[in-house]
């Protein structure tokens, strides 16, 4: 019964990681101890705890893997659960590494392994700005907004996520000429009209009126 338990909590997850692709990171972390967790306990993990090599735990995996040994459903959903966050964590380590050092390849390689984060596409948007880009820039919002429509995404969430993202532009504030400066300052009008519609207190409503106000008064003096 617990073992039925197990493989269904696992599959659950599977499920939900592999949809939700902008689940947070605190709950991809937790499934991803639990997994291992489990290996280590049911010997099929091929690291120890202290990061030595498991000999044993990696002739296991690779058993199961390669269908030498018995296919045990269990394993195979917690290695299937374990495998599917760890690709996840690689492609959020990428698109960090694309943030930091102001770099399209990683974020490109990132966005390539998971299409369907909007998190990715918002950050990759404001560096296509920052370079001057702004036909990519605008393909990367677009898609970033389809994404939260269909998933449903908390509004203040990726309205706040994405006027960070072009906050983030060095000398953002100065930009003030051509197709940059309108595109910069209709997105941001775009996301403060996402926070003023989607907020309930008065001021937080207030606040982000006044800031649709400045980045619409901005927009109209892009040279």
């Amino acid at each position: 019964m617990k073992a039925t338990m197990l493989r269904a909590f696992f599959s659950v997850m599977i499920v939900a990681v592999s949809f939700l692709e902008s689940c947070a990171p605190d709950d991809r972390a937790f499934v991803r101890d639990l997994a291992q967790e489990w290996m280590t306990e049911h010997n099929v993990n091929p690291a120890n705890e202290d990061g030595s090599i498991n000999i044993m735990g990696g002739v296991n995996l690779l058993g199961q893997a390669a269908g030498v040994t018995s296919r045990d459903p269990e394993v195979e959903a917690v290695m299937n659960a374990y495998t599917v966050i760890d690709n996840i964590n690689r492609s959020d380590q990428l698109m960090e590494e694309g943030r930091q050092n102001r770099d399209p390849a990683k974020m490109d390689q990132a966005i390539d392994n998971r299409p369907g984060d909007w998190t990715y596409r918002t950050s990759r948007g404001a560096l296509a700005l920052e370079y001057g880009d702004v036909e990519t820039a605008q393909e990367q919002f677009v898609a970033a907004d389809a994404i939260v429509q269909q998933g449903n995404i908390d509004p203040v969430w990726y309205a706040n996520q994405g006027i960070s993202d072009l906050q983030s532009i060095p000398g953002a504030e100065h930009i003030n000429y051509g197709e940059p400066c309108r595109a910069y300052y209709e997105q941001l009008s775009y996301y403060q009209a996402v926070l003023h519609q989607s907020a309930t207190d008065p001021q937080e409503k207030a606040r982000a009126m006044a800031a649709l106000q400045d980045a619409e008064a901005k927009l109209t003096q892009c040279k």
